[in-house]
């Protein structure tokens, strides 16, 4: 969040909290979901003329009982539905095609099969 007066053009970013409510003993709880670290959200990366770019996906998770089991990658140029990679870690790279504009999230899901969605972000080459 960033809060803006309109008596001056100084604006002050807020902290960014996760939270959960405390209640009955529950044996499991969903992790997180992912913060995307990159490609961040409406980025642009650079082509360089090339007919394929490589880009680097990067975002972090966590999850009260630390037990993050693995990431779902989903990426398409409509809508992030396509899930195109599971994997142990929170980074990875595709090879994708210039002049497009691309969508995905991260599903997070831990060893109890509780997942989390970060929503959906989007970059364009």
């Amino acid at each position: 969040m960033v809060s803006k007066s309109g008596r001056t053009s100084a604006t002050s970013p807020s902290a960014v909290w996760k939270f959960y409510v405390a209640g009955n003993a529950s044996s499991s709880y969903a992790p997180f979901p992912a913060t995307i670290i990159a490609p961040a959200s409406n980025a642009v990366v650079p082509s360089s003329g090339m007919d394929s770019v490589s880009v680097s996906f990067q975002w972090t998770a966590t999850d009260v009982d630390d037990d993050i089991a693995f990431y779902t990658i989903c990426l398409d140029d409509k809508n992030a539905t396509t899930k195109v990679k599971t994997l142990p870690e929170s980074t990875m790279t595709f090879t994708l095609l210039p002049f497009k504009t691309y969508y995905w999230r991260v599903i997070t899901t831990d060893r109890a099969g509780n997942t989390s969605d970060s929503g959906i972000y989007s970059f364009s080459i």
